[in-house]
């Protein structure tokens, strides 16, 4: 078993580490970058010059935290969050290719979020009610915005997968909603509630009559698909007010 890294043949190492993440894990493309960026940051500090090659099976955890900490001096949590969150699955990827005997995650702590200890967890259940029943349904932004919250809300859907819905995703005989590959680069397929489709259907019958603006039902056409269902509405500004289900329906304000 080869458990000695070397500057040569460590970048085969990473390889190996990118095409399990890609592969085995499915990750995302850009996820897989990154995760594979710290690794790399991680094995050239152990190679600075007049030291000794590192033995993978005699990594220990001070190695591991002492390089957290020392990227704490410069880095910010966010940027530290990813690096542990790399350092983390880069140990598992050693543990299973068995290239070390143990478990390693346990060196690298969760690192704490700056500037969130003012949001709460979740808004429970008769604040949403609240917010959903504050929104204008005589209007087509009205329209537009209950149709949203309740994806967001119903469904657990990310700010950007509402951002790009588009009406082909929609079954409406099957009563399914089809999301195309995210972060974990596989699609899904969620039920359609009755409330959320009949949300999105009054929404489009507004746009369709052009009652306010003049506008159209976003339909696809010959080579091109389907603009999405919210045009107007970015998921760039709601970065911090996204939603994520859980039981029942609380909105989770995470800026994920």
């Amino acid at each position: 078993m080869k458990n000695i890294v070397s500057p040569s043949n460590s970048e085969k190492l990473l390889q190996n580490f990118g095409e399990h993440l890609l592969t085995t894990q499915g990750l995302a493309v850009r996820t897989c970058a990154s995760r594979v960026f710290y690794a790399r940051e991680f094995l050239r500090a152990q190679f600075k010059p007049r030291r000794r090659k590192l033995r993978l099976s005699n990594l220990t955890p001070e190695v591991l935290l002492k390089h957290v900490l020392a990227r704490g001096r410069q880095d910010s949590p966010a940027r530290l969050q990813a690096l542990a969150s790399a350092l983390r699955s880069f140990c598992r990827f050693l543990q299973m290719s068995g290239r070390i005997g143990r478990d390693l995650t346990p060196a690298l702590p969760r690192i704490a979020s700056a500037g969130r200890e003012s949001l709460p967890d979740y808004l429970p259940p008769g604040q949403l009610e609240d917010l959903l029943g504050s929104l204008e349904t005589e209007t087509l932004a009205g329209l537009r915005n209950y149709a949203i919250l309740l994806c967001l809300a119903r469904l657990g859907l990310r700010a950007g997968e509402v951002a790009h819905l588009r009406l082909e995703q929609i079954d409406w005989r099957a009563g399914v909603m089809r999301l195309g590959a995210g972060k974990g680069r596989r699609e899904r397929e969620l039920p359609l509630p009755k409330e959320v489709g009949q949300a999105i259907a009054s929404y489009l019958r507004c746009r369709l009559r052009g009652s306010l603006g003049g506008c159209s039902v976003p339909c696809a056409t010959k080579g091109r698909s389907a603009p999405g269902l919210f045009p107007k509405w970015p998921a760039e500004p709601c970065k911090r007010l996204a939603f994520r289900r859980r039981d029942p329906e609380p909105i989770y304000c995470g800026g994920r």
